[in-house]
């Protein structure tokens, strides 16, 4: 659910000035599309400028193969030392600033995830997500 008129695209325009936001909810998640399948090796967060930046953690990264992709038999964690599909684990947490912030997105072996969406999840209720930008890049 978007709060008009900060549209989910604001997350992947390159402009730190813009941001994404939602409405509160339980659980809410945005999902990242890239042109193809790929290999993503790590992800960088960019918080909100102009404020809130205590609202992204606790959250979650994920590589999957459709939008909200997450915790499935098709999705994997990242910021997890050895992910696995499906994988389950601790919240990652990032400081209540600008950033960015960078997160590994590597399988066993330390290989990239390959994956066709990358999705950034808040867990719990009454959250609202606000991000500046959200960067997938590959090996």
């Amino acid at each position: 659910s978007t709060y008009s008129p900060h549209a989910a695209s604001f997350a992947i325009d390159g402009n730190p000035n813009t941001f994404c936001h939602s409405t509160e909810s339980t659980t809410p998640w945005l999902s990242v599309q890239m042109a193809q399948e790929s290999n993503v090796s790590y992800i960088l967060l960019h918080n909100r400028v102009d404020c809130c930046q205590d609202r992204l953690s606790p959250f979650q990264l994920w590589v999957g193969a459709s939008s909200g992709d997450y915790n499935s038999a098709t999705s994997t964690r990242c910021g997890v030392a050895n992910a696995s599909p499906g994988g389950a684990g601790e919240d990652l947490t990032a400081p209540a600033t600008l950033g960015p912030f960078s997160f590994p997105c590597t399988g066993p072996n330390s290989a990239p995830l390959l994956g066709r969406y990358v999705t950034l999840v808040l867990t719990g209720s009454s959250r609202t997500l606000n991000i500046g930008e959200l960067q997938p890049y590959g090996p």
